[in-house]
């Protein structure tokens, strides 16, 4: 079974999001940031009661802190998705985009792209994710193969997601 598809550097977010909500790695990065952060805005709100007689100053930096709490998550997603992308930017990976065809042989998976081949035996797969305009085949935690979904050139995405999905039940 064969589907070709086109890949480009913007698909390369819906990966990156992709990661950012499932790597344990990443989590554990967020947080160690967020929980940098409160103690650090108590002590400076302790300071600042401590040494400034003016409780203005003090209630503006605790709804600073608040506020910032709040965007924390919101700054961390957006700094990993620019980094993701900045890192597939790099000409090394230009052979990443443009078209692909994808193939299911009975043992392997081929990704003909213009630079070449990859070929990746199916007991290699560790999982695969679906999410609305995606398919993701991960051949490890770190790397996957991308299918979007509405950049379908020749196949069905349907029957192709199911017949690689059928070939990891074996």
């Amino acid at each position: 079974m064969k589907i070709s598809y086109e890949c480009s550097i913007k698909d390369i977010s819906a990966y990156g999001k992709l990661i950012y909500e499932k790597s344990p790695t990443v989590k554990e990065h967020f947080k160690k940031t967020y929980y940098f952060s409160v103690p650090m805005l108590i002590v400076f709100g302790a300071a600042i009661n401590y040494f400034e007689s003016d409780s203005k100053l003090f209630y503006a930096w605790i709804v600073l802190g608040i506020a910032w709490l709040i965007y924390l998550p919101f700054f961390h997603k957006k700094k990993y998705l620019k980094k993701v992308i900045q890192s597939f930017e790099d000409e090394r990976y230009a052979n990443l985009f443009g078209t692909h065809e994808l193939t299911i042989e009975e043992n392997s998976l081929i990704d003909k792209i213009e630079a070449g081949q990859n070929k990746t035996d199916i007991s290699k797969i560790e999982h695969i994710e679906v999410i609305k305009e995606y398919a993701f085949i991960f051949v490890d935690s770190a790397m996957a193969y991308l299918i979007p979904r509405n950049k379908i050139i020749n196949g069905n995405y349907h029957d192709f997601i199911y017949e690689i999905k059928n070939k990891l039940k074996k």
